[in-house]
């Protein structure tokens, strides 16, 4: 049998060669956070639901993200609805635009499928008017929540929801 002798591997004398030790990397690796961080926060954000309308409490949100039907969203309440200014709202995209919206009574259909009901009067005892009906124009989404007291499209306050109200896709975590 031959015996096979091994020398250590020589150091390199390669002036371009950097250690770890003697790296700027090894002090300032931190501050290469600073943009990634920078950059998550224009990209994604979180809410919190505080209604019985979904439930889900907390809620990832994409930002610039164009929501699909069943997709839910965060969005900016609209003014004539008589939600304090500056509210956001998360509720399900049920209608894209496009799609038929048929009113029949308080009963509302999307495309010929039943979606949901609209009260009467509001859980304050105020009447309550139904939402709009006819074909979605572009941009605009027709937002609801299962929820029996969900204030939503289903009424004429709320109403349709145009694409320069919405904040993001919204994501429930838990």
């Amino acid at each position: 049998m031959q015996r096979i002798h091994l020398e250590p591997p020589k150091k390199s004398k390669n002036i371009f060669v950097i250690t770890w030790q003697k790296s700027w990397l090894r002090y300032f690796w931190p501050l290469l956070l600073i943009p990634l961080a920078w950059w998550l926060t224009t990209q994604i954000g979180y809410a919190i639901n505080l209604t019985q309308s979904f439930p889900q409490k907390f809620w990832l949100i994409v930002y610039h993200q164009q929501p699909t039907r069943g997709d839910y969203i965060l969005f900016k309440a609209p003014i004539k609805s008589s939600v304090p200014a500056g509210t956001t709202v998360i509720k399900q995209v049920m209608g894209v635009p496009g799609d038929s919206i048929i009113r029949v009574n308080q009963d509302f259909f999307i495309n010929g499928q039943y979606i949901l009901t609209a009260k009467k009067h509001s859980l304050q005892g105020k009447p309550l008017k139904p939402g709009p009906a006819g074909i979605l124009p572009e941009k605009q989404y027709y937002v609801a929540s299962l929820h029996k007291d969900s204030f939503d499209s289903r009424y004429e306050k709320m109403g349709w929801i145009t694409r320069n109200q919405i904040i993001g896709v919204a994501y429930p975590l838990w």
